[in-house]
């Protein structure tokens, strides 16, 4: 699963953040996720992610931090109505498309993440 990602990592790495932003012109942390799943995964999953971070929180099954696997979505709150989601690498690593630096691989150890982790979810089971 973790190669598969990283497959997936080596199209987006660099691409820039957008709002709304759905390809390597731009793109948004949420269709980052669809785009990697979608591709990395069409063949185990038997539905397409949904669009926005606050359809994925919904999706999948919950997980404990501390037994987080390769595939899960990591889950950020960034404001009071603003969230940020990711997908697990391993080795506290996660993939995502930050607004600052583009898609970038960033450690959930750092404080900037520890302080705004609220969740995980497990698309595959």
């Amino acid at each position: 699963m973790r190669d598969k990602i990283l497959a997936e990592f080596a199209r987006w790495e660099g691409v820039k953040y957008k709002l709304g932003g759905t390809s390597e012109k731009g793109i948004d942390c949420s269709s980052l996720m669809q785009e990697i799943y979608h591709t990395a995964f069409a063949d185990t999953l038997n539905e397409r992610l949904p669009r926005t971070t606050a359809r994925q929180i919904n999706h999948g099954v919950g997980t404990m931090r501390a037994n987080l696997r390769p595939g899960d979505l990591v889950f950020f709150r960034m404001a009071s109505s603003e969230r940020h989601v990711g997908v697990y690498i391993g080795d506290a690593q996660f993939i995502h498309a930050s607004t600052s630096k583009g898609v970038m691989i960033s450690s959930l150890q750092n404080d900037y993440w520890v302080k705004r982790y609220t969740t995980a979810r497990r698309i595959i089971v």
